[in-house]
């Protein structure tokens, strides 16, 4: 459970009420989590969730965080040659898009003003994104660049990519098929020999 700053009380009903925000928001967008909503479908009072939490912003950073985790769980910094480099780089971003889209179609504004303010989460994809970067720089398969710069500019094509694809409602299938021409364009551009 292990909560952070925000939760007054840790308990089964901490997590319930976390449960059913994020069932919430999956079913109806994050818009609709409100403490009556919450209260009621749980058919609990006022007290149970404020002894937990000081308002219904706490439980939506708790829902935030836990997305987030479920994301970055589809980024696997080491390349094992099993694949071909690029197609591991561009298989990666798909999966990322995949894991992520379900998810923002029902948190997309929500996890976008998140996203693009949250330094914590940016430096933890740039960090995770520069040893596939290295990787490619230190055994020929990309030319020389700046693998902070880089690794920020693709973090900024992915996560605007989702937020617009989210927002226009493309379906998945439209989504992944545009995705991947414009990062196979980034990642052609990146050879030695671009």
């Amino acid at each position: 459970m292990a909560y952070s700053k925000g939760v007054k009380l840790e308990d089964e009903l901490t997590d319930q009420i976390v449960d059913v925000a994020t069932k919430i928001a999956y079913t109806d967008g994050v818009a609709h989590i409100s403490v009556k909503r919450i209260i009621n479908e749980l058919g609990v009072s006022n007290r149970v969730f404020y002894n937990r939490f000081k308002n219904i912003q706490d439980v939506l950073d708790i829902v935030y965080h836990r997305i987030v985790k479920q994301m970055r769980e589809c980024i696997n910094t080491e390349y094992d040659e099993s694949c071909d480099y690029y197609d591991y780089l561009q298989n990666i971003g798909v999966a990322v898009l995949k894991r992520t889209y379900e998810d923002k179609l029902h948190f997309s504004q929500y996890m976008f003003e998140y996203d693009s303010y949250s330094e914590s989460n940016r430096n933890w994809w740039i960090d995770h994104i520069k040893p596939l970067i290295q990787y490619g720089i230190d055994n020929g398969l990309l030319k020389e660049v700046n693998t902070t710069y880089i690794s920020y500019s693709i973090w900024c094509f992915c996560r605007g990519f989702n937020a617009d694809a989210v927002g226009t409602g493309l379906t998945l299938d439209e989504a992944l098929d545009s995705f991947k021409l414009g990062l196979s364009c980034i990642i052609e551009g990146m050879k030695p020999d671009a």
